[in-house]
Parts: structure tokens; sequence; C-alpha cells
């Protein structure tokens, strides 16, 4: 789906910047196809458990760069590269409070030429997953939060938001 709305992602690959890691079955949205589009994918990840899992799973070869870190704290964060051509944050914005949203959106928009997110379409409640504390769902979100920030955005099945810059 993010071919249609970011077809750069897969046209234009370079270095990627993919916030979370999504080891579950289901988790890591697109992470293969970008990496066959040519991508070298930098992964960050608040819970190193989630790295190891990642990396030791089939989509593992997938990942260039591992990094644990919060996305919160990204100027602080030792990433491989000091700019990006891409950055994805796929099912993210819920996980944080709604006020720390914007700054990370912008650090991104520093860091990366091109930007996709996105998240469930309104409340979606979620505690912690498989133990890990930072997939407890603590936002919800609305296409026009995104565009009040200057994305563009689209509703993918009536779930889910799809947003890009």
């Amino acid at each position: 789906m993010w071919r249609r709305f970011v077809p750069g992602l897969f046209t234009d690959p370079g270095a990627l910047l993919y916030v979370g890691a999504g080891a579950w079955q289901g988790g890591s949205t697109g992470l293969l196809a970008l990496h066959k589009a040519g991508n070298e994918i930098t992964v960050l990840e608040a819970w190193r458990p989630e790295i190891d899992k990642l990396l030791a799973g089939p989509r593992g070869h997938c990942v260039r760069h591992a990094v644990c870190g919060d996305v919160r704290e990204i100027e602080n964060v030792p990433l491989p590269h000091p700019r990006y051509d891409h950055a994805v944050w796929s099912h993210g914005p819920e996980h944080l409070p709604k006020a720390d949203v914007a700054p990370v959106l912008a650090s991104l928009e520093a860091l990366a030429d091109r930007i996709l997110i996105s998240c469930p379409y309104g409340e979606m409640r979620q505690n912690a997953v498989r133990g890990n504390p930072h997939t407890a769902h603590k936002s919800a979100w609305y296409p026009e939060e995104f565009q009040d920030l200057g994305y563009h955005t689209a509703v993918w099945m009536k779930r889910e938001i799809v947003a890009w810059k």
C-alpha cells in the first residue's frame, strides 16, 4: 500500500531509518519490500529484546544496522548515518503521548528527506504486548492532526492512517 503514497521509498532507494522493530508476526510492516527495493535499513527500537527477535527471525537479513534507542531522544542516539533518504515510522505515534509526537516528527524531518508514518485510525486500545512496555497505546490519531503538521494523509481500509511528507 505504501507504494501508492510514497513510491520513492521503492523507486529511489537509499539509506532508510525504520523506527520500531516489531519482530512479531505481522510486525515491521513493509520491511521485506523496502529491503528488496534496495534500501539500506537502519532499525531504531526502544526495547532490546525486540531487536534481538527481529535479527534472529526471517526478516533479520533485511536490517543493515540495528540501534537501541528511544525515538524521542533521536538527537542523542548514535545512528550510523548523519542523514537518511527516508524515515518510516509504522505504527508508532499511538505508542507515545500525543504531546510527544510533533517534536518526534520534527526530529525525523530534520534527519530524513522523505517521511512515512502510519498508525491506527482513531482509538485502538492496547496494553503492553509480549512483555514490551513500549507496545501499549497511549494516544489516538485522526488524519486532520497529521494534516495540521503538514502531512498528506490517506485512510487505508477504514482503520489505518498513512501520512507522508
